[in-house]
């Protein structure tokens, strides 16, 4: 995924592996899920970011909250799919880690003066062997090139979406509407709805639950959850 640092901007996995790095966790299922809420926090944040950008970040915290959803569901299956994102999501930050140290590496040459000449310049160190660019080489080409390069490289990857918008406050006022007839079961509530709605639904307690405005209950690790309304 092509990443597009600004001052105040990072993109979405840089700033993944700066959380994971301030709380000193290593780049695990686990600990992605750990980070979701922080990543989520920061999205909110965002504003005039470029859409293609944004939608990055999106994409990104799509995958997050389906880790953070197995984490709490055990019972939660994933698909074949879903699970190699998660995959490939994790092995992207790694690669992206590695990435970022070789940055810093060549940072710390550049300022101590470590660079890099033609060979016209090093001709008193005999037949040791340098590279040094075209002399038809300029910025202006180089530039041309490496866009030409991203150009191709994300050809084939951009991430498909489904348009459906999901109205979270639509399932908030939906549940407190629900349990203002009785005391529901989670999984009746949440039977027959697809996986994303489950997702969501499960989100909607949460938030309800923080604003103590209903209750939980849960017998046995793994059972069934009782929502009480607390109005």
């Amino acid at each position: 995924m092509y990443e597009l640092k600004l001052d105040k901007f990072s993109g979405p996995l840089e700033k993944l592996l700066e959380f994971i790095e301030e709380k000193k966790l290593e780049i695990t299922e686990f600990s992605l899920a750990a980070i979701t809420s922080d990543f989520l926090d920061y999205l909110k944040t965002l504003a005039e970011v470029e859409p293609r950008i944004l939608a990055d970040f999106v994409a990104v915290a799509a995958k997050l909250i389906l880790i953070k959803s197995k984490s709490l569901l055990p019972e939660f299956k994933l698909t074949e799919e879903e699970e190699a994102g998660i995959k490939d999501l994790e092995e992207r930050l790694k690669i992206y880690r590695e990435f970022k140290l070789a940055e810093n590496q060549l940072k710390n040459l550049w300022l101590k003066g470590h660079f890099s000449f033609s060979r016209e310049f090093l001709s008193s160190l005999g037949s040791r062997r340098f590279f040094y660019p075209s002399p038809d080489l300029s910025m202006e080409l180089l530039r041309e090139r490496m866009e030409e390069f991203y150009r191709l490289s994300v050809a084939d990857k951009r991430e498909e979406a489904e348009h459906k918008i999901i109205n979270f406050k639509e399932y908030v006022a939906g549940l407190l509407t629900r349990l203002t007839g009785g005391d529901a079961k989670f999984s009746e509530i949440s039977r027959g709805r697809k996986k994303e709605e489950v997702i969501v639904l499960f989100l909607a307690v949460l938030h309800l639950l923080k604003d103590s405005l209903i209750k939980i209950r849960q017998e046995d690790r793994f059972s069934d959850i009782l929502l009480i309304n607390n109005v």
